[in-house]
């Protein structure tokens, strides 16, 4: 599945800005905690409470997650 980059930028950009200060003008890198842990607790990824820098997107984590690839960011021929 080919996706509209300017799309999938454009929603990084906005992620970025949930966790920018402006007093610094730094964003960090990774999403905020509050996100994570409502994606934990929706049981669409895996307790993000961990020395791991990574999670593990659950099944049903997967199919929503590409549905909303397929529907937001998708390049339709």
């Amino acid at each position: 599945m080919k996706y509209n980059e300017e799309k999938v930028d454009r929603a990084a950009l906005a992620i970025l800005l949930l966790n920018y200060d402006e007093q610094t003008g730094r964003s960090w890198k990774s999403l905020p905690w509050e996100i994570t842990d409502r994606l934990f607790r929706a049981e669409l990824i895996s307790d993000p409470k961990s020395k791991n820098q990574s999670v593990i997107l659950t099944e049903l984590g997967l199919q929503k997650a590409k549905e909303i690839m397929a529907k937001d960011f998708e390049v339709k021929s």
